[in-house]
């Protein structure tokens, strides 16, 4: 497997907001940080986390993860250039970035039909909302549910957990449709092109996926 410094864009062709110089830099940032190798799928993640002051290990598994690591690509590039970004990895090197809308996680959740609320709903949309402005952060917690998915679905890890990832996996799913719309309305001036990119990536991830869990 590659390191983490040959992290490349997913659809970095559809219009990504950054321009060849600016990527070029952001490479050189995170070639200059520390490495670790990973030895399969399963800790595919844990592999990438380099925060000196992190507790986060591979027995916490590639959802706790998969936030490390989101969370330390999202420190690289405000750095690199200002402003709010959010991270979406998606396993194998490679990772979405994405400028924070001006929208936050209670207009998304203001705007979820009550038909759609599901058991995570509450949880992630409400009681989150308290330490999470941010309306991306419902993208970082569908990144991590859909990672341990496939990393579960791939190994011989116990399954017990798979029905409960696919189905967070299906619900978060919508939620990114009810964030797109919400984005779209209140902040039309931001270009929704890359946002839209992610979430379908993510929605085939999500389909794909489930699609391969056990039945009961």
């Amino acid at each position: 497997m590659t390191t983490f410094r040959a992290i490349s864009l997913i659809a970095s062709n559809l219009a990504i907001v950054l321009a060849p110089t600016q990527w070029s830099a952001a490479q050189d940032a995170v070639r200059h940080l520390p490495q670790r190798a990973a030895t399969g799928l399963y800790d595919d993640p844990a592999a990438h986390i380099w925060g000196p002051n992190s507790s986060i290990t591979a027995a916490d598994g590639p959802h706790e993860c998969t936030h490390e690591v989101q969370s330390e690509l999202r420190q690289v590039w405000m750095k690199a250039y200002g402003g709010q970004w959010n991270a979406v990895y998606v396993l194998r090197d490679k990772a979405f970035m994405i400028r924070e809308p001006p929208v936050t996680l209670r207009q998304v959740a203001a705007a979820v039909p009550q038909a759609e609320r599901g058991k995570v709903y509450d949880l992630y949309l409400v009681r989150q909302a308290a330490a999470w402005s941010e309306s991306l952060y419902l993208l970082d917690e569908w990144a991590a549910y859909l990672n341990g998915l496939e990393c579960d679905l791939a190994t011989d890890h116990p399954h017990n957990s798979i029905p409960w990832q696919a189905e967070c996996c299906r619900e978060f799913a919508r939620y990114a449709d009810t964030l797109v719309r919400v984005v779209r309305a209140q902040a039309p001036q931001y270009d929704t092109t890359q946002l839209a990119a992610v979430i379908a990536y993510q929605s085939r991830r999500t389909a794909e996926l489930s699609a391969r869990e056990p039945k009961p």
